[in-house]
């Protein structure tokens, strides 16, 4: 099976798909407008990665499209752990969205309620981009990021095979 190329367009619907729980109003009658957010920022917590670095290349282009900021904080595994912990510990309200390791993080962050449902997200037309398909995901991955109540948590992004 070959492997499928991380994309500009890959990029950008799945952006738009996790970080519209972060900025949701009601939705209007029209449909998706990229624009829809423009003036809101975004705080992401990123662990250093090398799926972080091609992210971050594309972060200007996003705030192009969107007319959102992003600001951002990249940190090693262990430390964007620890102050992950603390900032959702004491509910500051700092952090918008967070790269989360699901195999060390999924069920603990799920029972605290640190994650926010996309389900409803992913199902409004206004709120996900049309070219975003969450069956373009494979069943493993949609698997990988739902929870046991259904509750989708995060977007998959790639499996590490380590």
């Amino acid at each position: 099976m070959a492997a499928r190329r991380f994309t500009r367009r890959t990029f950008l619907t799945t952006a738009v798909a996790a970080a519209g729980p972060f900025v949701f109003t009601p939705a209007r009658a029209q449909g998706f407008n990229w624009k829809r957010f423009q003036g809101k920022e975004l705080f992401l917590l990123l662990t250093k990665h090398p799926f972080i670095d091609v992210l971050e290349k594309h972060i200007p282009e996003f705030e192009s499209l969107s007319g959102m900021k992003v600001k951002w904080e990249t940190l090693p595994e262990i430390q964007a752990r620890q102050k992950l912990t603390v900032e959702m510990t004491a509910n500051s309200g700092g952090i918008d969205a967070f790269f989360t390791s699901l195999h060390v993080e999924k069920k603990r962050f799920w029972k605290a309620g640190w994650y926010h449902p996309l389900n409803k997200f992913l199902q409004d037309a206004s709120l996900t981009s049309p070219e975003f398909d969450w069956n373009d995901f494979t069943d493993g991955a949609r698997a990988g990021v739902t929870q046991p109540d259904g509750s989708i948590s995060a977007m998959a992004a790639f499996i590490d095979a380590n």
